[in-house]
């Protein structure tokens, strides 16, 4: 799955993935109440995260009408205590999107409370087709083509910033993958520019070097395919 055939297959919007043909969108590490812990370490300005979120949410499913919505991990930021405003902020986003399709609960590393927020189950992963789709902060068996969030990828591009999708064809045990960037734009992206073998989070994916993987960028409705990182850090020369 290269070039034409990646963005016939997949649909790319504010930092969504779509599977065309089983109609599901997937949005990884929302993060919810990341505001909050702004806050706390002294943004004292409005930052919208529940507007924000709920008008990124509304226009991807818009677009692609989904019959199935799946979060992909790290649905909460906090790893311990949830403060009520964040607990009545998630079931408000949750209900939003409830109303337009199924949803499904992927647990990710910041997700150890949510069962006890949603009263309802979550799973570890789930498989679509020919995708597993985790979160990626286990370790998997890679028997097939995966769909993982965790690593919040993003692009340097001319002192810019880009959130990105990662795809490796045949990187996992001959099957594809797929890294999704961060849902919130409040998270922090981690630079793939410079990406070393050993450097991508995932424990799945220590062996994989990250120079086979092909950028994926988004931008106002426009979706770039860029070349393997291996051929940007050679034709960057302050990455040698």
């Amino acid at each position: 799955m290269i070039g034409n055939t990646l963005l016939q297959e997949c649909g790319f919007l504010h930092n969504c993935l779509f599977l065309r043909s089983d109609r599901v969108l997937i949005a990884a590490d929302v993060h919810i109440g990341m505001e909050e812990e702004l806050h706390c370490q002294g943004l004292h300005f409005p930052l919208n995260e529940e507007e924000t979120l709920l008008a990124r949410f509304g226009e991807a499913i818009e677009f692609f009408r989904p019959q199935r919505i799946i979060l992909d991990g790290d649905i909460m930021h906090s790893f311990a205590t949830i403060p009520r405003r964040v607990r009545e902020k998630f079931r408000r986003i949750l209900s939003t999107i409830t109303e337009y399709a199924e949803v499904t609960l992927i647990r990710g590393s910041h997700d150890r409370l949510l069962p006890y927020i949603t009263g309802t189950s979550t799973a570890e992963s789930v498989v679509i087709g020919q995708w597993h789709i985790a979160h990626g902060d286990r370790d998997l068996d890679r028997d097939r083509s995966l769909i993982i969030g965790h690593e919040h990828p993003v692009l340097e591009l001319d002192m810019a910033r880009e959130p990105c999708f990662l795809f490796g064809e045949r990187v996992c045990d001959r099957h594809d993958l797929l890294i999704l960037p961060a849902f919130n734009p409040l998270c922090q992206g981690v630079v793939v520019n410079s990406l070393r073998c050993g450097e991508l989070l995932a424990p799945m994916l220590r062996s994989i070097d990250p120079a086979d993987l092909q950028p994926v960028v988004e931008h106002a409705g426009e979706v770039f395919l860029f070349p393997p990182l291996g051929k940007i850090q050679a034709c960057s020369p302050a990455l040698h």
